[in-house]
């Protein structure tokens, strides 16, 4: 027999369901290529519906609520979503409130939320966690509505290990930390509405060089470049040229920046020359770092 066709249609999520914010918490282990998550996503349902699809792939999904009532799910891997419903009754409309509690695997891949490294001083393999999510790989760190249109606001936690020099980010600024039995738990500020795709989340022990953009009323922004420690002198370019760049474009379209800061890093392994995250832009290291010793003089034309 031949295959069932596939209805494109189906990768779709219904347009009367959307989600208004996500409060998640991610779960990173370093040592075995493993992570947890729990997301906790404010759903606004137009109307009262018989169940709720929302993007996952390849995620171990623990168990899922509505309002703090559990919740039977199945899983369509051909559509990569998650299919939620009560055991009981409709999903009323209003503002619900879906909790789902999950594991993955960073191991062997290059985009979502992978496991990479980076050779130390000697030889042996430093471990960091970065993500990639464009276009629609967001789904295979957290259950997600992976559409660009389902724009949400973002509260971000990320456990990094109790070593010094260990950090997290993400797209926006660190508000606070708190000590856990696996390590630290770094808390972000919320985000402004985005599309999934622009997320990111980074463990790492990398260091920055740090500068400012000057906004036209006067705000000082922070800015910095984020290399692995052996690489940091390569990072003056990249910080001279961002700064001068922002500083060019607000006063050219007289629009402030939006954001309370910017991040550039240099990733040891990125599968795109570069990634526009809000607040956390992410580099190949061949697209960021310039060695004024050893690299062409062509890397220089970006300065205009």
């Amino acid at each position: 027999m031949p295959p069932t066709p596939i209805d494109p249609e189906g990768y779709r999520l219904p347009s009367h369901i959307k989600p208004d914010s996500y409060n998640l918490s991610l779960s990173p282990n370093l040592k075995d290529g493993t992570f947890k998550g729990e997301v906790d996503i404010k759903v606004n349902v137009r109307e009262d519906s018989s169940e709720m699809r929302i993007h996952s792939k390849g995620l171990t999904i623990k168990s899922v609520s509505i309002d703090g009532k559990s919740a039977n799910f199945t899983e369509n891997t051909a559509y990569e979503v998650l299919i939620i419903k009560l055991r009981q009754g409709m999903i009323s409309k209003g503002l619900r409130d879906v909790r789902i509690v999950y594991e993955g695997d960073m191991k062997n891949r290059i985009v979502g939320l992978y496991a990479s490294s980076y050779p130390g001083k000697d030889g042996s393999k430093i471990p960091i966690a970065t993500s990639k999510f464009e276009p629609t790989y967001a789904r295979q760190a957290f259950p997600c509505f992976d559409e660009p249109n389902m724009k949400a606001k973002y509260t971000v936690n990320i456990l990094r290990p109790n070593v010094d020099n260990y950090i997290a980010l993400s797209n926006m600024p660190q508000k606070g930390e708190t000590p856990t039995e696996n390590g630290v738990m770094v808390h972000f500020a919320e985000s402004k509405y985005m599309s999934t795709y622009l997320s990111c989340f980074i463990v790492c022990d990398f260091i920055s060089n740090n500068g400012v953009i000057k906004s036209e009323g006067g705000e000082l922004i922070p800015l910095r470049v984020f290399s692995t420690p052996a690489q940091i002198n390569k990072t003056a370019f990249a910080l001279d040229v961002g700064s001068s760049v922002m500083e060019y474009f607000i006063k050219y379209f007289g629009i402030p920046y939006p954001l309370p800061k910017l991040d550039l890093i240099a990733i040891p392994d990125f599968i795109s020359g570069a990634m526009e995250h809000w607040g956390l832009v992410t580099f190949r290291e061949t697209a960021l770092l310039f060695d004024n010793k050893i690299s062409s003089a062509k890397k220089y034309a970006a300065r205009g």
